[in-house]
């Protein structure tokens, strides 16, 4: 166990030791309706216990010597500090500052099989690696990510990514890793381990929530090791705290909040699996936001999203007075 204390210890953040919890599933007893009825339309988190327990990279990628097999060839540019998250939420020149910085601070390519070892090394060092479908290589880490035909039981054929955000899946490799707070825009996700384990925060998709992390994001580029002094309504927060340990999945709604801790010292791979969210809703500010920026760049899709956004909205809140959600 390590003693080195990070800046973005979660531990940090206001409330913590009073933070909430999300609904607990197991994988063998949710089928595909209760999961899309109670959670995926109620816009409600929940951790599926052994979600991805059967998947043959759940057994396979626990040896290095196949993951080398499979990608030892890729090169990558792995980063050792967290990325700046927030895009959109800054003016245009702030956020190609950002994204320059971002690049800039990610080490030299390398062939991931001169990565992975630094990697498994239980030291205090921050190492993290990002590989998507786009290579072939990585593709055919799709294989290991199903079971009959599948990617989860209770989620057979969900429809993929819209608007070129996300890749449908992805896969990370880290050490000491941290992802600032961000949401995801017009998609449900699940977050899943392969290895190792991860706390994560989250807080509801609602415009207090934004007034807590939105000005931090758009003056201090970073929300930790925070100054609330400068941020005072940030001492407000109030989390749901989510350990997701080897084989589960973190399924997070469309617009919720959330930021993830490695544990110390601990090698992990995890599988974001992404796809196109049925929830629209025009009341939380995420939505409006990501409206507008779809507006600005491509107007027909935008206005095709304003009209289902206010569908799903009038929808939402029918199904909310018949079934009101709950955590």
């Amino acid at each position: 166990m390590s003693d080195k204390e990070y800046p973005w210890d979660l531990k940090r953040v206001p409330n913590y030791d009073s933070a909430l919890t999300v609904a607990v599933e197991d994988a063998e007893q949710l089928d595909a309706s209760t999961f899309r009825r109670r959670y995926v339309l109620q816009n409600r988190p929940c951790l599926v216990k052994g979600a991805v327990a059967q998947w043959p990279a759940f057994q396979k990628w626990a040896d290095p010597d196949y993951v080398l097999s499979k990608i030892g060839d890729v090169k990558v540019r792995a980063s050792c500090r967290p990325r700046i998250e927030g895009f959109g939420l800054r003016s245009r020149p702030q956020d190609l500052i950002a994204t320059q910085t971002t690049r800039d601070q990610l080490l030299a390519a390398e062939e991931v099989r001169h990565v992975l070892p630094r990697l498994r090394t239980p030291d205090d060092d921050v190492l993290f690696m990002e590989l998507r479908p786009a290579e072939p290589p990585v593709r055919s880490f799709s294989e290991d990510l199903t079971v009959a035909g599948a990617r989860f039981s209770f989620l057979p054929s969900p429809p993929p990514p819209r608007f070129g955000l996300y890749s449908g899946w992805a896969v990370m490799f880290y050490k000491n890793s941290y992802s600032d707070w961000h949401f995801h825009p017009g998609t449900d996700a699940m977050m899943c381990q392969v290895l190792g384990t991860k706390d994560v925060l989250l807080l509801p998709p609602t415009q207090l929530s934004w007034d807590q992390i939105v000005p931090i994001h758009t003056e201090q580029w970073k929300v930790y090791d925070v100054d609330v002094g400068r941020a005072p309504a940030y001492r407000e927060v109030r989390p749901y705290h989510v350990v997701v340990e080897p084989g589960d999945g973190l399924f997070l709604p469309v617009n919720w909040w959330h930021t993830v801790q490695a544990r110390p010292r601990e090698y992990g791979i995890t599988v974001p699996v992404t796809w196109d969210s049925p929830y629209r809703d025009l009341r939380q500010p995420a939505t409006r936001h990501f409206l507008r920026m779809l507006w600005s760049q491509r107007k027909l899709i935008g206005a095709a999203a304003l009209a289902a956004a206010a569908y799903g909205t009038v929808a939402n809140q029918v199904r909310q007075q018949l079934d009101p959600p709950s955590l």
